[in-house]
């Protein structure tokens, strides 16, 4: 046993103690002696050699100078100590009577009850995600009227279709100066006229020149004074080296624009004139046009403009010898052509001269291939008596002169103007007859209203050019007096937008073709995708409507379409997809999300049906709607439309993942 301090200390006073007593006991004093002295040196040196060997260990609390004396006595004095150790206890006696079994059910219990806690946290019973709950809490500790830090991202902004960039060039003819007037300008040389001239063609290089599939812009100027290029320089959306400007020696009238065509750089021309509307959908009319170039390629101003040159200005005479499928179309609305088309046109004016002033009315004629490609559009927000279409007395001649001389052509097989099967004519129609791929490709029928799509579908808004027949006068048969107005008479009496919309109003049924036709014109094309859900088009008949892209897709997709129809309609539908529009592939079903519109706006004819579905195959750039089988009501869709948004915090990161694609989509 170790000796303690205690021990130490009273050693040291028995020591004492009995030294003191000794001396106080002897008689006298006396000096001591060396024999005295030297025991009581040995006694001392023992005493030293034996306390050498003790111990000292001093017990204290390491933390009784961390925690305030006080604190200490609170704690002692506190009923929650002898609580504390109350419980201590209990447990102590719990768990020394109790079985594991019961010990590990308990555990399983408070596990349990962690787990609900967390499913509450994140949002498992409220359907509230975890970034709500952070954006609550963010939104708590800021101003709660500051905007919230998720923002929504386009995934498909500033996305456009690449193929085809500055292949083409922009043909622009100067519109003719006002009368001369006999004031100068202030400097004194330049007429105001020139000023006028070059003033009406700036906006049009202002929203042109942004578009990259322009790659030169050629300035054709027919009259006097010479203009230079310091004059359209105002503005930085076109540089110098993208402008070149052509001061003819003489006017050339409207054919100064197929002259510019054949100089230009590029494979492919457009024409335009600064007079008409400017075209709102350029970018999908040029992607479709990369399809197919050897069409001309446009898109019409208004309905009365579609109807004139897709129906009442075509004429159709076909026989064993002579393939004659021809529509007027007029060049400066706005149309693609191939730098070839008008090389071929100015040979053939070379063969048979025409006036230069009138040769936008042979281009089209002459090229023979049917009523074109013209998607039909909507320039104008209006519609009134001034936007009929009609054709004055000289227009007129020169167009009876175009299809006789293609007649006569024609018959005694010259080479001048082309001789291919009528059946490719009937396609854009909708016909069964011709090459099915070319079908195909001609089914697109408008624009999307944000120039990212065409509408696609098979049902035809007119009727079939064959149904009458034009025969020019012919050199050998003068017998023949059928003319031009004739012909333009018979289509208006078969079918015209005026008669239609006449019939549908007045609920009359004189005829099939004006019935069906009366709600495809109020109901057109355009309306089925112009981001509007209180316009719809509408078709008696059913076959499938579809979307071309433009360029094919790298993400996964979001559909939203908005029709009449009733609910089974859902399941009377086969979704397809194409990579080349002809050769078209089934897909597995999407997860199709229906509501019923019961509070829109055209609830008059029936609830609306809003389908929502998720597209998640890539690569494809056509998808369509193909029905079943026949249904016992028309079409009538409100919008077709597709989206691809999703949600980003403020770090940029995507939040609300769905699936395995990644994308968080917002609906529009």
């Amino acid at each position: 046993m170790k000796p303690t301090r205690e021990s130490y200390f009273s050693h040291q006073r028995r020591q004492s103690t009995s030294t003191s007593s000794s001396s106080n006991n002897a008689p006298y004093p006396s000096s001591p002696s060396a024999s005295s002295v030297s025991s009581s040196s040995s006694h001392r040196n023992n005493s030293n050699n034996k306390l050498r060997g003790i111990h000292i260990n001093i017990s204290s609390d390491p933390f009784q100078h961390r925690i305030p004396p006080y604190l200490q006595r609170l704690w002692q004095e506190s009923q929650w100590k002898q609580y504390a150790s109350k419980v201590h206890r209990m447990g102590r006696r719990y768990y020394a009577t109790h079985r594991l079994k019961q010990m590990i059910i308990i555990g399983m219990v408070v596990v349990f009850c962690i787990c609900v806690v967390l499913l509450l946290h994140v949002g498992f019973f409220s359907g509230k995600k975890y970034q709500d709950w952070e954006r609550q809490s963010h939104r708590h500790h800021y101003d709660s009227g500051m905007e919230e830090y998720m923002d929504e991202v386009d995934l498909l902004e500033d996305v456009y279709p690449d193929a085809g960039k500055g292949l083409t060039t922009l043909i622009l003819v100067l519109p003719p100066p006002p009368p001369p007037s006999s004031a100068l300008s202030p400097a004194g040389g330049e007429d105001d006229s020139t000023t006028t001239s070059v003033d009406a063609i700036l906006p049009v290089l202002k929203a042109f020149c942004d578009h990259d599939i322009f790659g030169q812009v050629l300035l054709w100027n027919n009259y006097s004074p010479h203009i230079s290029l310091d004059q359209v320089l105002l503005f930085d959306h076109c540089p110098a080296s993208k402008i070149t400007i052509h001061n003819a020696s003489s006017d050339l009238k409207s054919t100064a624009r197929y002259m510019a065509c054949t100089m230009a750089k590029t494979p492919y021309c457009y024409f335009y004139d600064p007079t008409h509307p400017m075209p709102q959908q350029l970018r999908s009319v040029y992607a479709n046009f990369l399809r197919s170039p050897t069409w001309v390629h446009g898109a019409s101003v208004n309905r009365a403009h579609y109807t004139a040159t897709q129906w009442t200005w075509c004429f159709w005479y076909n026989d064993s010898d002579v393939h004659l499928h021809t529509c007027y179309i007029t060049p400066d609305t706005g149309m693609f052509v191939t730098k070839d088309m008008a090389t071929t046109f100015l040979h053939q004016m070379e063969l048979d001269p025409i006036d230069p002033a009138f040769a936008d009315m042979y281009f089209t004629l002459w090229m023979n291939q049917g009523p074109g490609y013209i998607l039909q559009g909507k320039r104008t927000t209006t519609t009134s008596a001034s936007d009929v279409w009609t054709l004055t007395d000289d227009e007129m001649a020169h167009l009876q002169h175009g299809l006789r001389t293609l007649y006569n052509s024609l018959k005694y097989r010259n080479g001048i103007f082309s001789t291919s099967s009528s059946s490719l004519a009937l396609a854009h129609h909708g016909g069964v007859q011709g090459d099915r791929e070319q079908q195909a490709k001609r089914h697109a029928r408008t624009s999307c209203h944000d120039d990212r799509c065409l509408f696609l579908t098979n049902v035809a808004s007119l009727p079939n050019m064959d149904l009458i027949t034009y025969q020019p006068f012919s050199l050998e048969d003068s017998t023949n007096t059928t003319t031009v107005q004739d012909t333009i008479r018979l289509h208006q009496d078969y079918y015209t937008d005026h008669h239609a919309n006449q019939d549908q109003k007045s609920g009359s049924s004189s005829s099939s073709s004006h019935s069906n036709a009366g709600w495809m014109a109020t109901h057109t094309y355009d309306r089925a995708v112009d981001g509007n859900d209180a316009t719809a088009w509408m078709s008696p008949e059913w076959d499938y409507i579809g979307l071309d892209l433009l360029m094919p897709v790298r993400i996964p997709l979001k559909y939203r379409i908005l029709v009449n129809h009733p609910y089974p309609y859902r399941r009377a539908i086969q979704y397809q997809m194409s990579y080349d529009g002809a050769l078209w592939i089934d897909l597995r079903s999407p997860t199709l999300h229906c509501v019923s519109l019961a509070n829109h706006q055209r609830q008059a004819e029936g609830p609306l049906l809003e389908c929502r579905f998720l597209v998640p195959e890539t690569g494809y750039r056509f998808l369509r709607l193909v029905t079943l089988h026949d249904l016992d009501y028309r079409y009538m869709v409100y919008d077709f439309s597709f989206s691809a948004k999703v949600k980003r915090d403020k770090d940029g990161r995507f939040l609300d993942t769905v699936r395995d694609d990644g994308l968080a989509f917002v609906d529009n």
